[in-house]
């Protein structure tokens, strides 16, 4: 998952610091490891190809013989499945640190006892690091780009006047899970809540997406469609030139964070003191109470709350507020 890598970025920082002159590698899906490519910690990225399976014997033997040849001396394996420790043993690595888990200690040389309670993803990764003797303390996200591109790339793709008196909203109606996205209606009334030429509007997901936006538009501010036209890479470049991000828990949250966004997150099941910004002051978390009856009807006892039930107000309250306290060019108050 893109944002559980964005979230290890604290640990990242903490290895380089403690390492200076170590040579530092990020593995994982091609994807999910792209934030990394820019970071100035990190030496390497090694991809694990698991489009054609998690159990594809092919891309796991030809990851673990990438590992060998680079004779790692350590591998710290933050992901608690079984796989990872037993790719680090098949590679022959010597130290492999990991949390403790019954069906994998075997597989371990240092096994690490994971906090009682439960607590946010980055304190859980840092944890790790910090069984492991080595300091975290700062534990804000980040994302490095190449900033000459994305200034290129963003003033070619939305023109040179997007933005440029008004702040830009990127927003994003989110997961593929119909329970954790936000509808169509509830953003439409959103975006129109806001005043005639208040802001710059960007429209922000994957390409099987587009149905979804079906009669979302704005009466009093423009729109620039961004829905499938972006790469992980272009889509951080948005995100960190967007003025606000608004959206359903998922990648782009994170990102926006790693860039230094304001964000305005939205929950339902999903709890966001464990995936959610994190002691970042320019972010909300909304979390929705309540199940709307469609999604109550098709999933029943499996979950409690979807995003359906997030009143627009609720976030358009929100957005208003981070856009006066971050955002020079806002210059409206609540409509």
């Amino acid at each position: 998952m893109i944002g559980d890598l964005v979230m290890l970025s604290p640990a990242i920082r903490a290895l380089r610091q403690h390492y200076p002159e170590g040579h530092i590698a990020i593995l994982g899906q091609p994807a999910s490891i792209e934030p990394y490519k820019h970071h100035p910690g990190v030496n390497q990225l090694i991809p694990y190809d698991r489009s054609r399976g998690d159990l594809n014997l092919a891309s796991f033997r030809e990851t673990c013989a990438v590992l060998r040849a680079h004779s790692f001396d350590t591998a710290l394996i933050f992901h608690n499945s079984f796989g990872s420790a037993l790719m680090a043993r098949v590679a022959r690595v010597p130290e492999r640190v990991g949390y403790r888990h019954e069906f994998r200690d075997f597989l371990l040389t240092t096994r690490l006892r994971p906090a009682e309670h439960r607590q946010h993803g980055i304190e859980t990764r840092a944890d790790l690091l910090r069984l492991y003797g080595i300091p975290v303390s700062d534990l804000h996200e980040e994302i490095h780009v190449d900033e000459a591109r994305a200034s290129v790339w963003l003033r070619d793709k939305l023109g040179p006047n997007f933005g440029r008196n008004r702040p830009i909203l990127a927003v994003s109606l989110g997961a593929n899970v119909e329970f954790k996205r936000w509808s169509a209606e509830a953003l439409n009334r959103y975006l129109n809540m806001f005043p005639v030429n208040s802001c710059d509007i960007a429209f922000l997901g994957q390409p099987g997406d587009r149905p979804l936006y079906e009669g979302v538009y704005s009466y009093n501010n423009t729109v620039t469609d961004l829905i499938g036209q972006t790469t992980l890479e272009e889509l951080t470049w948005v995100l960190g030139k967007a003025d606000l991000y608004v959206g359903p828990d998922g990648a782009p949250v994170h990102l926006a964070i790693g860039r230094g966004t304001p964000v305005v997150a939205l929950f339902g099941p999903t709890d966001p003191t464990l995936c959610g910004p994190y002691k970042y002051e320019p972010s909300v978390s909304l979390r929705a109470g309540r199940i709307c009856p469609r999604c109550e009807a098709r999933h029943g006892k499996h979950i409690r709350q979807c995003l359906h039930t997030i009143d627009p107000e609720e976030v358009y309250i929100a957005s208003v507020g981070l856009l006066a306290r971050y955002c020079p060019r806002w210059s409206y108050g609540f409509a």
